[in-house]
């Protein structure tokens, strides 16, 4: 029989479940990781989910950016929101039916969206989207990627983003006007619509899709370009 002193050492010693939202390999800090996780709410709508990032707050709106699939023929969805102490149980699920929220920039070919939501009392966590000109130049480069794999609570991964490439589409054969970021890893389904995040810890892409055991982000340059045609550079500014 083992000793109850023994077992509760052993208890203590061992690592918290909380450890499996973050990749301990990853080029950021899991406590950088675990800020990241409590800015990336799940989204969902009927069997469908995906995951969004909060990216800027003004006004009593919260902002959020996701794949633009998720979210263009989805007549309603909530979002679920995890903390570190609630984490892997939602803290809060927010339906967009019931809260003021909208979808004020677009693009099909980005495959991006910005949600405006009223932000009520609740603190939202954000991450900061990279300035123009603010990203890697050099190949490969490590990254960190937030996303709800499957439809669970969100976790970080860490990636290695080895080209910048243009016009390649959701599915094979497909072309698209948009450049994108080729990671070694493929995304699992439930990842789309998360961020690609630095080493310096800020957002640079957006899953959208996968094909060819490679996964891809929507790049930097067209995010920020959608955003700055309906007026929103003040959420990188």
């Amino acid at each position: 029989m083992v000793p109850l002193a023994v077992t509760l050492l052993a208890h203590l010693a061992a690592p918290p479940h909380l450890a499996l939202a973050t990749d301990g390999g990853a080029v950021l800090s899991v406590r950088a990781q675990w800020a990241l996780v409590e800015a990336c709410p799940r989204i969902r709508h009927g069997d469908d989910s995906g995951t969004a990032v909060v990216v800027g707050h003004r006004d009593g709106f919260v902002y959020l950016l996701t794949a633009d699939h998720l979210v263009r023929s989805a007549a309603e969805f909530n979002l679920d929101r995890y903390t570190l102490t609630s984490y892997p149980v939602p803290d809060d699920v927010i339906s967009l039916k019931k809260v003021p929220a909208a979808i004020v920039a677009s693009s099909k070919d980005a495959d991006v969206a910005l949600i405006q939501v009223a932000a009520g009392e609740h603190p939202w966590p954000q991450i900061k989207l990279a300035p123009p000109g603010d990203r890697p130049k050099k190949f490969p480069f490590p990254a960190v990627s937030v996303g709800c794999s499957n439809g669970a609570a969100p976790t970080c991964q860490g990636e290695t983003v080895v080209a910048k490439r243009f016009g390649r589409g959701d599915k094979p054969g497909e072309e698209i006007e948009a450049f994108v970021w080729e990671a070694e890893r493929p995304q699992a389904v439930g990842r789309s619509g998360g961020p690609l995040v630095s080493a310096g810890g800020k957002v640079i892409g957006l899953a959208r899709s996968k094909s060819d055991a490679r996964g891809y982000y929507t790049h930097a340059d067209d995010l920020l370009a959608v955003l700055k045609e309906k007026g929103y550079e003040w959420l990188w500014e």
